[in-house]
C-alpha cells in the first residue's frame, strides 16, 4: 500500500492539538473506522450513540488530511442555483434540499455545544455578487434575482443587494448586485476536527488511535482484519473506510 503523503504543517494547524496513542497491540472490536477526519469521527459519534464499540484508526494525526485543510465554510445548497434545482426536479425537492443546509447548521451547533468545541464558528452569511467585467453578467444578475425571490418566498433568510450595497459589501466598484444567505457560517476547520476528536474520544466505548496507518484489509470469518504498518492487527465485525482520496488503496479496481 502507498504511504500517506508527507504533508507539511500549514500555519492554521500550528496550534496545540490533542494527541492520541498509537496502536501498540493486537485488538478485537465491534467496528473499526479507518480515518479520523470529519467523516470517521461523525460515524463514530453515531455508532457510539447506538451503543456500538468503535475503534478509530488514523494514519497520521487528526486533522492532517482534508478535514483540517478546507476553507471552513458552511453553506446552503448544491453547486447550482435554486431556480435550476426547481426546473430539474420540483419546488418541493429544492426546498427540502436547501433545508438540509439549515439542518446541517443546527447539527453542527448542537455538537459544538455537546463537545465544547471552540472553532471560531461565526454566522457571517455567504454572498453571490456579479461584476460588470464578467461575461453575461446581466444574465447572471437576473438569475441571482430569481433565486433570491424564490428562496424568500419559501422562507429562507436571504437578502438582495443593489449596485451600491454590492459595492460596499465586496469593496470593489465593479460589483453590480447579488444576494446572500444570511444564515451561512464559517469556522476554523483545524480547530473543529481537533475539538471533535477530543470530545468523541472521551466517550465510553470509543478509542482513537493516531499514527496507525492501515496497509491491508483482509476478510476473516464473518468479519475482517485490518493490518497496520507497525505490524499490529485489528479484528472487527465491520470495517468502514473514511479516508477520502486514499480509498483506492483499499478497494480493488
Amino acid at each position: 500500500m502507498t504511504a500517506t503523503a508527507p504533508w507539511g504543517l500549514p500555519y492554521w494547524l500550528d496550534f496545540e492539538r490533542p494527541q492520541f496513542p498509537t496502536l501498540d497491540r493486537d485488538l478485537s472490536t465491534e467496528v473499526a473506522i479507518i480515518g479520523g477526519g470529519i467523516a470517521g469521527l461523525k460515524l463514530a459519534h453515531f455508532l457510539n450513540g447506538q451503543g456500538i464499540p468503535v475503534d478509530i484508526l488514523e494514519g497520521g494525526r487528526v486533522g492532517d488530511g482534508a478535514s483540517g485543510r478546507n476553507q471552513g465554510s458552511l453553506n446552503h445548497g448544491p453547486g447550482f442555483g435554486y431556480a435550476e434545482c426547481i426546473a430539474r426536479h420540483s419546488r418541493g425537492v429544492a426546498k427540502e434540499l436547501w433545508q438540509l443546509g439549515l439542518d446541517n447548521h443546527e447539527l453542527m451547533r448542537d455538537q459544538l455545544a455537546e463537545y465544547e468545541v471552540d472553532c471560531d464558528y461565526q454566522v457571517e452569511g455567504f454572498w453571490f455578487l456579479t461584476r460588470e467585467d464578467m461575461p453575461d453578467h446581466q444574465a447572471t444578475l437576473q438569475s441571482y434575482r430569481t433565486d433570491c425571490d424564490l428562496l424568500a418566498e419559501d422562507g429562507f433568510e436571504v437578502e438582495w443587494l443593489d449596485r451600491d450595497s454590492a459595492r460596499e459589501r465586496g469593496g470593489n466598484s465593479l460589483y453590480t448586485g447579488g444576494f446572500g444567505y444570511l444564515t451561512d457560517a464559517q469556522f476554523h476547520s483545524g480547530k473543529y476536527v481537533a475539538g471533535l476528536a477530543r470530545g468523541i474520544a472521551r466517550r465510553p466505548g470509543v478509542q482513537l488511535w493516531e499514527r496507525t496507518r492501515i496497509v491491508k484489509i483482509e476478510k476473516c470469518g464473518s468479519g475482517a482484519v485490518a493490518r497496520a504498518a507497525n505490524g499490529h492487527t485489528v479484528r472487527a465485525r465491520h470495517i468502514f473506510l473514511a479516508v477520502n482520496a486514499l480509498a483506492p488503496q483499499f478497494v480493488r479496481s
